[in-house]
């Protein structure tokens, strides 16, 4: 990825985040990330 193209899906997720869109934060993730949190729920899985 270009540097452009990081900055793109860091912007895209910010702006998620701003809006409350959780769906829209992960579309860029792959499918099959795992994701760990502290606040319940701990995990996330694709």
């Amino acid at each position: 990825m270009s540097e452009k193209e990081v900055l793109s899906v860091i912007r895209g997720q910010e702006d998620a985040i701003a809006k409350g869109d959780a769906r829209a934060n992960v579309d860029a993730m792959d499918p099959d990330v795992v994701i760990f949190d502290l606040p319940p729920p701990l995990a996330y899985r694709g």
